[in-house]
């Protein structure tokens, strides 16, 4: 995964189309998730002074896990599914589903 470097000085940002604003970094991550098709490269950015700043989902989500305010257990539901789904529907079987899915994270 990683960023895209679309927030980066001198970025060819006619190739980026806006998707949709999410507010909050629980609903950003929650539509990322959703989005996510494994085809498309997907960015999370935000407008801050002086720029774009990239982040990416990974990042959302350890930023979560230790909020106290949020619910760890729907949380988790949001991350298994994501996990799950792609490697249910991957033609090489579901070993390698899993790999692939893991390496997106790293």
């Amino acid at each position: 995964m990683g960023e895209t470097g679309v927030a980066r000085a001198g970025a060819d940002l006619t190739r980026v189309t806006l998707e949709e604003v999410a507010h909050g970094r629980a609903e950003t991550l929650r539509r990322w998730l959703l989005l996510d098709d494994g085809v498309r490269h997907l960015a999370v950015l935000t407008a801050e002074p002086g720029g774009l700043r990239e982040h990416t989902p990974g990042e959302l989500a350890a930023d979560l896990m230790h909020d106290p305010a949020v619910d760890q257990a729907r949380l988790t539901d949001m991350l298994a599914g994501w996990l799950y789904r792609p490697c249910a529907q991957a033609p090489q079987g579901l070993q390698l589903g899993w790999i692939a899915a893991r390496a997106a994270w790293t």
